[in-house]
């Protein structure tokens, strides 16, 4: 599948919320869109991402929706399209943190944010919009964030890193193996580790021991062995 379309805006409030206006308004799939800068950018469980102008790539894919589609398994697939194209133009070590962050140096510097487009007549999904923020030279982050996140350190042209990773997305979206999923275990900072785990606002602690076929995490909870999926559950590392 090859990305023939791509809206460059200087301004909007998310690149997810215009892409999904524009499927629908009858917009046809696939397409892309950048902006320079955000004013409502948004992240998992209603949570921000913060977009000041020019220093990071913000970033939408619009995909035509698949049966064979898993929420999970695209975020999966969107984490390993971004890590791979940043370790193309950074010789810095890069981690995953399940199942939607990038992290260097334990500060996080990209999350992925995949989202279902209901068509507005039918209440079917038609599309799904994976939504990619990348601090490429931001350094004045708010004080609530000032601990955890960090940049990239270099300014790739946004043009070019925003197509080679779509490129790369639908790359592994093509490719029917599970062969991204060796690579995404390779660059995962929670595998091994200790972690919190919080559903329905419940606190739980187990170990993450493996990365299913479909990206789910799977964990040792007090000897019992379960896998976790996305939803409303969130992830810390102990």
């Amino acid at each position: 599948m090859i990305i023939t379309k791509k809206f460059s805006l200087d301004i909007t409030d998310s690149t997810n919320l215009y892409a999904k206006r524009r499927i629908n308004s009858g917009e046809s799939l696939p397409f892309y869109v950048t902006a320079k800068t955000q004013t409502n950018g948004r992240g998992r469980l209603s949570s921000s991402f913060y977009s000041p102008k020019d220093t990071g790539l913000y970033l939408s894919v619009a995909i035509p929706y698949s049966e064979d589609f898993n929420i999970v398994s695209l975020t999966t697939k969107s984490a390993v399209a971004v890590t791979k194209i940043l370790e193309k133009h950074t010789e810095k070590q890069i981690g995953i943190k399940w199942v939607n962050d990038i992290f260097i140096d334990s500060r996080k510097v990209c999350g992925i944010l995949a989202e279902a487009v209901n068509s507005v007549e039918t209440g079917k999904i038609i599309a799904v919009v994976v939504g990619i923020g990348i601090n490429l030279t931001t350094t004045d982050f708010p004080a609530e964030i000032k601990s955890s996140a960090g940049s990239l350190g270099t300014d790739i042209p946004k043009e070019i890193l925003a197509d080679e990773i779509v490129t790369q997305i639908f790359k592994l979206i093509s490719d029917n193996n599970s062969n991204y999923i060796d690579y995404y275990k390779s660059h995962s900072a929670v595998l091994g580790k200790k972690i919190y785990y919080f559903e329905n606002e419940v606190k739980h602690e187990a170990t993450a021991i493996d990365i299913d076929l479909n990206g789910g995490l799977v964990i040792n909870e007090n000897g019992t062995v379960k896998t976790l999926s996305t939803g409303e559950i969130t992830v810390r590392i102990k």
